[in-house]
């Protein structure tokens, strides 16, 4: 804690943080042991790393697994037939937008 800025929390990175964004702590589980988060995640989340952070699946190849609620890693050829998929999808975007001005 930083003694001129009650109410803010900071860590060893120099973030800050609201205490009412991190109290009350929320229980979850990580790799299967019990942790506590804070209680305004998505937001911290969100202002950190932005808004896809919460529906991103796929991050430097790794997946999130649904199933299992873990991030895997991507074989090769998964990273590769995902590249190309977003290519795609950016080729396709660009084509939109083009019809739009047209």
């Amino acid at each position: 804690r930083e003694a001129d800025r009650p109410g803010v929390w900071s860590c060893k990175n120099k973030h800050r943080y609201a205490s009412q964004d991190l109290w009350p702590m929320r229980v979850t589980e990580f790799e299967g042991v019990k942790a506590r988060i804070p209680y305004n995640f998505e937001e911290i989340l969100r202002a950190e790393y932005g808004d896809k952070s919460l529906v991103v699946e796929e991050f430097q190849g790794h997946r999130w697994n649904r199933d299992i609620n873990e991030w895997v890693q991507m074989t090769p050829d998964e990273i590769k037939k995902s590249k190309e998929a977003a290519e795609q999808r950016k080729k396709e975007e660009e084509a939109a937008k083009q019809e739009k001005h047209d």
